[in-house]
């Protein structure tokens, strides 16, 4: 008998985050924080969600952001149409990286369809705010990636107050593909992150539980150490981190102010 899953299980299944203690950082259309657990924890604010994992007798917290890969994708086609189609996402990455963390002042906040985690609202909505004539569309575009990765901390922060405390993050979807983003999820969370040597996420995640349905391994943490390999650890900037944490509180008062 084979077995399935969610399409956030199946994507922690597809980079091995299906033992307690691990946690995975996703950035496709939406974006989660997910981190397995040997016994289910149910966030009281209900802000997080509970759910079984695709291994027996294991559950998982996940928090959901609407825009991740979603609010990106939305700015490049807006706001870099003069950039060749091919390059667009690698040229805009390397303008953000032009700029300082907090991106002098400017901060998105990425909520182009309201938002799950952690305020359950749908009527939220994006803005930028802090901007003036001496910023430039480097300035937007670091703050569009900062945006996403704070909304991303929220739910991570979440998962730690519930007692989940991962001595790391694996990266999967587009988030995981830029060597800049990657640093960036890094001095943002405060964690060390990776990736493995797989870019399928869920459909990987699938096809490795569809292998132990047919016996092809013998359960599906075998079928993880056999097929998959963690790349070394991308460890937070200590200075630029602390450098951050004014700035996340920033972005967190400014959508107080904008609702």
């Amino acid at each position: 008998m084979v077995g399935g899953g969610a399409d956030n299980a199946c994507g922690a299944a597809g980079v091995g985050a299906i033992t307690p203690g691990e946690a995975v950082s996703s950035w496709g259309t939406s974006g989660t924080v997910l981190a397995p657990m040997a016994q289910p924890r149910v966030d009281p604010k209900l802000r997080a969600h509970t759910f079984c994992h695709v291994v027996p007798d294991v559950w998982y917290v996940m928090g959901v952001v609407l825009s991740a890969g979603g609010a990106f994708a939305w700015y490049r086609d807006q706001c870099a149409r003069d950039l060749p189609d091919g390059d667009r996402d690698t040229q805009l990455v390397e303008e953000a990286a032009t700029v300082p963390p907090g991106a002098d002042g400017v901060t998105f906040l990425p909520y182009l369809q309201g938002e799950r985690t952690p305020h359950r609202d749908a009527s939220l909505r994006a803005a930028f705010t802090g901007l003036s004539l001496a910023h430039t569309r480097n300035h937007m575009t670091r703050a569009v990636l900062e945006g996403v990765c704070f909304a991303l901390r929220d739910s991570l922060t979440i998962l730690q107050e519930l007692g989940l405390a991962p001595g790391h993050l694996l990266l999967t979807g587009g988030g995981a593909k830029s060597a800049f983003i990657r640093q960036l999820q890094a001095d943002v969370f405060g964690l060390p992150v990776t990736t493995v040597n797989r870019e399928e996420g869920g459909a990987y995640g699938a096809a490795l539980l569809a292998a132990v349905g047919t016996g092809a391994f013998p359960d599906l943490k075998t079928a993880a150490q056999r097929t998959l390999t963690r790349q070394a650890l991308t460890p937070p900037n200590p200075e630029i981190h602390r450098t951050y944490e004014p700035i996340y509180d920033r972005f967190r008062k400014r959508l107080v102010a904008a609702r």
